[in-house]
């Protein structure tokens, strides 16, 4: 019936900052760009903006994550860039997790298996 995530749709009240934030800062490739609904190529899911005159609410309860080799190195450099912090590194189950904020507050994670 279904088989994988093909796309994760994010809504965006600013599609060039949110462009700039994952293709500068996280470093995706965007796939197509225009000033309504933008892609960008994460390895196996697209992730999709799509811009709305609406207020973006992200819900608390819907948040996704990207796997990492080096969870420090790169909780570091997004600190640095000036991402928004949401969680300090901690350990869930078999990983080391974090959490950030990306400009319209939508909730992502890093995650790091632990060795």
């Amino acid at each position: 019936m279904f088989n994988k995530i093909d796309y994760l749709m994010l809504n965006t009240n600013n599609m060039d900052r949110s462009l700039n934030f994952y293709n500068n800062t996280l470093g995706f490739k965007i796939k197509f760009k225009s000033t309504t609904w933008s892609e960008l190529d994460t390895g196996t899911t697209v992730l999709a903006l799509y811009f709305t005159k609406e207020a973006v609410n992200p819900s608390k309860f819907m948040s996704f994550g990207f796997g990492v080799e080096n969870i420090q190195d790169i909780f570091n450099k997004l600190l640095a860039s000036g991402a928004r912090l949401n969680t300090n590194i901690k350990e869930e189950g078999d990983l080391l997790m974090a959490s950030f904020k990306d400009p319209d507050g939508h909730v992502f994670w890093i995650a790091q298996p632990k060795t």
